[in-house]
């Protein structure tokens, strides 16, 4: 079976817009319970590690090995932090506000290329309130 290039172009801009869109329905939420209880409990994809000297570090798969947390940061090193130097970790989680906020935008936005669509589009004649 053949996919026509009208077909690739749209599957194109779909991955591209939810690729671009999906990361605004997320975002960070600081955990109120210690790393260990995050891992056992919510089991995240990515953990968020604010250290004790306030610098901050994402860990991709992360896990517990003893009193260490390890994981893999952005850039492919794995990366080790000792618990006793973890100020607070924050987890992904979905956010209503940012998605409400998303959907808003997006409607509002094709509402004026629509708009904008038919304004151009039409020349004086479009609109004639003679008729």
């Amino acid at each position: 079976m053949r996919i026509s290039s009208q077909s690739r172009r749209w599957r194109a801009r779909l991955a591209l817009t939810l690729s671009l869109t999906i990361p605004a329905c997320q975002s960070w939420h600081t955990e109120q319970i210690a790393p260990q209880q995050v891992l056992d409990t919510r089991q995240p994809q990515t953990l968020r590690v604010t250290r004790a000297d306030s610098s901050e570090v994402v860990l991709d798969a992360p896990e517990l090995s003893g009193d260490t947390l390890l994981g893999v940061a952005r850039n492919g090193d794995s990366v080790r932090v000792p618990l006793d130097s973890v100020r607070f970790t924050a987890t992904r989680r979905f956010s209503p506000g940012r998605t409400v906020g998303l959907v808003l935008g997006l409607g509002a936005t094709a509402l004026l290329a629509l708009v904008a669509a038919i304004a151009i589009g039409c020349n004086s004649g479009c609109y004639d309130l003679t008729r």
